[in-house]
């Protein structure tokens, strides 16, 4: 029997356990707070939020209890739900740091609030960061997707751009990200003259698979959200390309600019040829 106590998940998504730090034996399952976890079962949907967990490796049986934290009820508000409550809530693991990961503002302007009650409210009128006064301005944040954190002591604030990446063995490797270029509040994202090679490539969000896109479509098509497919490069295709992706839709675009700059190499007379820069054939 393994327990955690007090664990704070900031964001809602998908849980699983799993041994040695290695995918070899995990268990997981679709129910939440309580469940019998299954070797490579789904992932278990677990809202934002602060609990005790207990799992037994033997039965596979778990459970989430929430723990009352007693810290004060702070969320958003503003252009996004039309100024309306219940607020959007933040999550905290200490009740002083308040934070929101890759929320979507579809409408400009916010506030923070307390308990859902407009007589207790955060503004300012400084973005991305400031420092807020009580019943101050409205904040002007405009439209899109961000990370966001607040102090209740300091009123510090902070609005950070959610960035979005590819990664894979056609750009990089799997365990390194390239940045993508937004200018519309991190909706449509691009990137020009990237060097793809053969093999696969995702999108993803805050350099996190808790938001990742892919498909079998290559070079346009429309990622799905935390699917299981890779965008293929096939060994042909590889050169430079123009990339532009939009996270709303998951609409992506890979626009052949150019062959890649491989070196030529000739054998007895023989230009070779190559996909890849590294192998070279030829008869």
């Amino acid at each position: 029997v393994y327990t955690i106590n007090n664990y704070t998940f900031l964001i809602t998504g998908g849980v699983k356990f799993r041994q040695d730090a290695d995918w070899a034996n995990n268990w997981g399952s679709n129910t939440f707070p309580t469940g019998t976890g299954t070797p490579g079962g789904a992932n278990i949907p677990v809202p934002a939020g602060t609990y005790d967990v207990t799992f037994n490796r033997t039965t596979g049986d778990y459970t989430f209890t929430t723990v009352s934290t007693n810290f004060d009820s702070i969320g958003m508000y503003g252009g996004f739900n039309s100024w309306a409550n219940p607020s959007e809530p933040l999550v905290t693991a200490d009740g002083i740091v308040y934070s929101k990961i890759d929320y979507h503002f579809t409408a400009d302007g916010v506030k923070f609030i307390k308990d859902n009650n407009t007589s207790t409210t955060w503004g300012g009128t400084a973005f991305p960061s400031g420092t807020a006064t009580a019943g101050g301005a409205t904040i002007p944040l405009t439209a899109g997707y961000y990370n966001v954190d607040f102090n209740k002591n300091t009123l510090l604030y902070n609005f950070v751009q959610v960035p979005v990446s590819m990664i894979g063995d056609a750009v990089s490797d799997w365990s390194t990200d390239v940045d993508l270029v937004s200018t519309d509040g991190g909706v449509t994202f691009s990137l020009q003259n990237v060097t793809l090679l053969s093999g696969g490539l995702k999108f993803r969000a805050n350099y996190s698979w808790a938001s990742n896109w892919g498909s079998t479509a290559f070079p346009t098509g429309t990622g799905n959200l935390n699917g299981n497919d890779n965008i293929p490069v096939s060994a042909g295709a590889a050169g430079i390309y123009n990339i532009t992706f939009n996270r709303v839709t998951g609409a992506y675009d890979l626009v052949y600019v150019s062959p890649l700059p491989f070196d030529t190499i000739t054998f007895n007379g023989i230009t070779l040829s190559t996909t890849d820069g590294n192998t070279y054939t030829g008869s």
